[in-house]
């Protein structure tokens, strides 16, 4: 009778160790544990956050690892006192809640692993294990050229630039002047978007690409500016303008890397890069200065000249008027010449006229003639007079005298004479 009793007792026992087992399970089933943040990184802090306890909670313990070994305790926290301890290498990193989560402030990368709560309440004890993965924030993210050269040429070069970070899980994009690459096929990424080639170069390229590093707990990024050898725009230019002061400009811009520009002029010789600029007072300026720019530019030069002068006179600061005084003084010259010109003509046609009425008038010479034409006319031959007589006609002609004629005498008077 002892003995039934006794195996009675014995299987009672069991049959209820078998029925809190089973039930042990359902509630460790039911026990669980949330990371915050998800995805825990290193050098910031997570809580291991318990949820779905059943009853009011005497006390818990945190334990690394996925089973229960009093050997790996990291947290014991009493409810009734309340109290906690920590346990090496854990101590002063971690701290317990009420509510039996426990949380874990600078996090490495030896805390990634399993970690498991045993829960005693009023009633029974709860377990649950959570595993945590610690990520590596990026860092020191690099961008490398496989260019020797500090310039490229467009048209002529290629260059593959590659990205380094450091950090968990890395993974790579690539941008350009803040937004996406294009689709163009001088554009070439590897597999793991590490790398990008760009072939060949052009100018557009002379820009800023950035790569950006990230993995599930943070990104960074990096940028390279691209260099390009580009020759200025055009020739080199030199210019003044006078206003308040004489402003002196020489300018040779759009060449990469920028041009050395120089100024020279009197006492002034100043070099700047793309563009150099002085003032000088007008009264520093006079007639026949002359302006030099020189640019250099890689292996290229190139140079001008100007004149520049400041003038303070009339004429030159009232060029308006000078111009208006001009142009009446050669209409004036204009108007003066014809009419000089017409008057000769009107002068000319004149005399012309008067000569010709002149000769048709008989003047007092030709009739004088005519009458000793006329006297002479019905007389013999003086040779055949006596000599006696001929010398008295000698004498006759000697007394006459003629009256001085301005006009021109007609040929026909001198014909009569001619005729004797």
């Amino acid at each position: 009778m002892g003995i039934s009793l006794g195996l009675s007792a014995r299987i009672l026992q069991f049959s209820t160790l078998v029925c809190l087992g089973l039930w042990s399970q359902q509630i460790f089933a039911a026990i669980s544990i949330v990371l915050k943040p998800k995805t825990p990184a290193m050098g910031e802090d997570v809580l291991l956050f318990t949820g779905g306890v059943t009853g009011n909670i005497s006390f818990f313990i945190w334990y690394r690892g996925d089973k229960i070994n009093s050997s790996s305790q990291i947290l014991f926290y009493n409810l009734a006192t309340p109290s906690e301890q920590t346990f090496l290498p854990y101590t002063g990193r971690v701290r317990g809640f009420p509510n039996g989560s426990m949380e874990i402030t600078g996090l490495n990368r030896n805390d990634s692993g399993s970690y498991t709560v045993q829960i005693q309440t009023t009633t029974q004890q709860e377990e649950a294990t959570v595993t945590i993965t610690v990520y590596g924030k990026i860092s020191n993210v690099t961008i490398t050229s496989n260019s020797t050269s500090a310039y490229l040429w467009a048209g002529e070069d290629s260059v593959r630039l590659t990205c380094t970070a450091l950090g968990d899980e890395p993974r790579f994009s690539w941008s350009n002047n803040g937004t996406s690459l294009p689709r163009d096929p001088r554009y070439q990424i590897s597999a793991n978007n590490e790398s990008l080639t760009i072939s060949p170069l052009i100018r557009s390229d002379a820009s800023i690409f950035t790569c950006t590093a990230f993995n599930s707990v943070s990104q960074n990024s990096s940028s390279l500016t691209l260099d390009m050898y580009r020759t200025p725009d055009g020739k080199i230019q030199c210019a003044h303008d006078t206003k308040e002061q004489v402003m002196l400009r020489c300018s040779w811009p759009g060449g990469s890397p920028a041009a050395n520009v120089s100024l020279q002029i009197l006492s002034i010789n100043d070099t700047e890069q793309n563009e150099v600029t002085r003032n000088m007072p007008k009264q520093n300026i006079v007639f026949n200065h002359t302006l030099f720019c020189h640019g250099y530019h890689i292996n290229q030069n190139d140079t001008c000249s100007q004149e520049v002068y400041y003038c303070n006179t009339f004429w030159c600061r009232h060029k308006e008027v000078v111009i208006v005084i001009g142009v009446l003084v050669g209409l004036a010259f204009i108007g003066l010449t014809v009419y000089l010109v017409r008057r000769s003509k009107k002068k000319t046609s004149h005399e012309v006229n008067t000569i010709r009425s002149q000769a048709a008038i008989p003047q007092p010479a030709e009739m004088m003639y005519a009458h000793v034409s006329k006297k002479f006319k019905n007389q013999k031959n003086p040779n055949s007079l006596p000599l006696e007589k001929r010398e008295q006609e000698k004498n006759n002609y000697a007394d006459l005298t003629l009256p001085v004629v301005q006009a021109n005498i007609p040929e026909s008077a001198y014909s009569e004479i001619k005729d004797f």
